[in-house]
Formats: C-alpha cells, structure tokens, sequence
C-alpha cells in the first residue's frame, strides 16, 4: 500500500498546466503621424491576440502581430531586428533603426496598423528582455521604442513611440501537486506511525 501511495504521489507533483501571462502593446503618437494619427493605444492580452513571427534558427528577428478575431479591427505589426545575419539580439539600445528593408544592415524598428505604414523612417528601440527557448522560439521579450519620419523636422515631426511586453506563456504546477505534497506529508506520518507500533509489538 505504502508504494501505491508513493507512484501516486509521483505522478501528482510532475503534473504542470500551461498559464498565459499578458502581454501588453502601448503606444502613442504625433498628432500627424502616418500610422498613429495622434492616438495612444493599449492592446492587452487575452482582449487582444498576440502572435509572434520568429523562425527558428533565423536569428536577430523579432515581429509582433496583435488584433482582434476580426481582421479588420485593430491590426497592428511590429517588427524588430539587429540588422546583422546570425546576429540575435542583446540587452541595450539599438541606434539608427530603420523600416524593414532585406538588404539593409541597419537595426530595424518599424510599427504599421491602421490600413497604414512609415515606409521611411528612422529611430531605435532598447531590448529589455529576450528569451529564446532551446527550439529558438521567443518565450519572453520587452522593447521600447520610438520612430518617425525622414521627411519632417520640428515640433510638427510624424513619430510613434512606446513597448511591447512579450509574454505568450509560462508554467505552474496544478492544483493537484499541492495535493500530492500533502499526500507525501500524510504518508511519512502513516510510515512513523507504523514503524512506531511495529517497534512496540515486537518489543
């Protein structure tokens, strides 16, 4: 009965549920921005859907879609990369970022939605946090940054800016683990008690 007990206690504490944690999109914008327009925007998870783009393998990219079920509503694109080809990406700033262009060396920070996009642009973002699991899937990332137009200077100047907190999921154990735990507990007392009454009898 004893080692019943114990497999079944094995079986409860391994047992895990995967929890989605929230992942957040804010920004705001100049009055004459092409893609803001002048609004702020916070798009949080789960009222918005957050997908991440990242092939793994290809390092030094980072892109960002989140909307609604409907595709119409609030679709938002967020891309990011390091400019550099195998190069994956590294606490700090990134300065001189560019729109996404294929052939240019340069960071990339570009933010379209809206029915529109900042086809040029220049700006930087900061990495906060980026995980990669062992598949080089994107498990946990926060950037902060800031774009604007090449073609407009002063206070009038088209620019967005804000973050993006990344955090599609993470484990916990269940319910069922504390359980097991208890079980444990109840176990080594049933076992002490035991040994105790076993001692005596054959005294």
């Amino acid at each position: 009965m004893i080692v019943v007990a114990v497999a079944t206690i094995l079986t409860l504490t391994a047992t895990l549920t995967i929890v989605k944690a929230e992942s957040e999109l804010y920004f705001t914008s100049s009055p004459s921005s092409y893609v803001g327009q002048g609004k702020t925007f916070d798009f949080k998870s789960p009222q918005f859907t957050f997908t991440s783009w990242t092939q793994p393998g290809l390092l030094g990219v980072f892109s960002v879609q989140v909307g609604t079920s409907v595709w119409w509503e609030d679709k938002w694109d967020l891309k990011f990369g390091t400019g550099q080809a195998g190069e994956d990406f590294q606490l700090g700033r990134y300065e001189a970022a560019t729109h996404w262009d294929v052939f240019s060396t340069n960071p990339v920070v570009q933010l379209s939605g809206g029915s529109s996009i900042n086809y040029r642009s220049l700006g930087w973002f900061e990495v906060n946090q980026f995980e990669r699991n062992d598949e080089g899937v994107v498990t946990d990332a926060e950037f902060t940054f800031f774009q604007r137009a090449y073609d407009t200077l002063g206070a009038t100047e088209k620019w967005e800016a804000g973050e993006l907190k990344y955090h599609p999921f993470f484990q916990v154990p269940e319910t069922s683990s504390l359980l097991g735990v208890l079980g444990l507990i109840t176990l080594v007392g049933f076992t002490t008690v035991y040994k105790s009454k076993k001692e005596k009898h054959e005294k």
